[in-house]
């Protein structure tokens, strides 16, 4: 099943959320124990939060949108129950990479067929009302709808690449092709954001790895990317300022700054589906009250990673700097708006909750006994 679930929201930016409803499904049919932690009461606060804001600014598509969370949240409780343990999360990340080869293959035959052909017409596939291609520098779309998501979603490969380089021994010369082919593809998605994004994320996985070697040969590989990345023409398309757009959604937080304009609030007032940044593209649609239940999650996830990485976990390295690495790219761009890097951050934050569920105490609504709440308790 998982392996349909990964490839389905791999494929396609239409078909990425099936995989999160049948979740949600299987939570309610094998009545899976819900963890109260403050990831997934920040979901459903958050699902308040675009749901209230909706209704009251009367959008319907921000109304039905506000739903979508509900998906997350049973995407978060499937990861929770049944990955428990580190060797079973280790299965996952590589099922998920090796099975990202096919986008990889996709998004480089585009780019060689952008040499011969006029390939803006992928852009018409999928809904992008505010950026339109050029065949001068095109940049590439593979399976995901946008250059942006494309370029975080094969980041988040590289950095997991280079997990199973650090781990590997007979493998090893696979993953570091498989690492080298995941940042062609990001670099060839055009996606700075997605680039500065792995800066940073290259930087907290160096800071978080006990490994030298592997320490080494990320300092090389930032140092690198820099180069290559101001050297390809891909990388060298015009970029419009984003203060303009910041300054018009800190006015409109200012007009509703308790629940904002709803989620597609933004796009409805100034033609913009977000406001190229994390923390302001919030504070307009679900005001300051989403903005602090959503900073919540974040000092609770880093709170995970830490007690993680003292209890000497193996994969706070590459969680880290999946987390660091959203962070970096939020600061210019909001792509956890579309469906596949909303699933990887929210399963990324799910598989950090279930092994700091070890370690930490949280209540637990059993779905059993509907309306019982028992207290967890870890394990060490």
């Amino acid at each position: 099943m998982i392996s349909i679930a990964i490839f389905l929201a791999l494929i396609s930016p239409f078909t990425a959320l099936i995989p999160a409803a049948v979740m949600l499904y299987s939570v309610h049919k094998n009545k899976m124990l819900i963890y109260l932690n403050p990831l997934n009461v920040g979901i459903v606060l958050i699902f308040g939060c675009s749901l209230l804001s909706g209704l009251f600014n009367r959008d319907k598509l921000s109304t039905i949108a506000s739903f979508g969370m509900l998906l997350y949240l049973g995407l978060c409780i499937y990861f929770q129950n049944k990955y428990t343990d580190e060797s079973k999360v280790e299965a996952l990340a590589h099922k998920i990479m090796l099975l990202s080869l096919i986008a990889v293959v996709i998004g480089i035959s585009e780019k060689f067929a952008s040499f011969f052909f006029d390939m803006t017409w992928v852009s018409d596939l999928f809904w992008s009302p505010t950026y339109i291609p050029t065949k001068e520098a095109y940049r590439i779309y593979s399976t995901f709808g946008n250059p942006n998501v494309a370029g975080d979603w094969f980041a988040c490969m590289f950095l997991i690449c280079i997990y199973f380089v650090q781990k590997s021994t007979k493998k090893r010369i696979g993953y570091v092709l498989c690492a080298i082919l995941f940042i062609t593809t990001t670099i060839l998605t055009g996606s700075r954001g997605s680039l500065m994004g792995l800066e940073i994320a290259i930087i907290t996985y160096a800071v978080f790895t006990k490994c030298k070697q592997t320490r080494l040969t990320l300092i090389t590989t930032f140092f690198l990317v820099i180069l290559v990345a101001v050297s390809m023409p891909v990388m060298n398309h015009s970029l419009n300022s984003r203060v303009d757009l910041w300054q018009q959604c800190l006015i409109l937080s200012n007009s509703k700054p308790l629940l904002g304009w709803g989620l597609f609030g933004i796009y409805n007032q100034l033609g913009e589906i977000h406001g190229h940044n994390i923390w302001i593209t919030i504070l307009a649609t679900l005001g300051f009250t989403g903005l602090c239940v959503y900073l919540s999650m974040k000092l609770y996830l880093l709170k995970g990673i830490m007690n993680l990485y003292l209890k000497g976990s193996s994969l706070v390295p590459l969680l880290a700097a999946i987390q660091a690495f959203i962070i970096g790219h939020g600061l210019v761009d909001f792509t956890l708006l579309l469906p596949q890097t909303g699933m990887l951050f929210f399963t990324t934050s799910a598989i950090i909750s279930s092994l700091d569920s070890q370690y930490s105490t949280y209540p637990i609504a059993n779905l059993t006994n509907l309306g019982t709440v028992i207290e967890s308790h870890p394990s060490n």
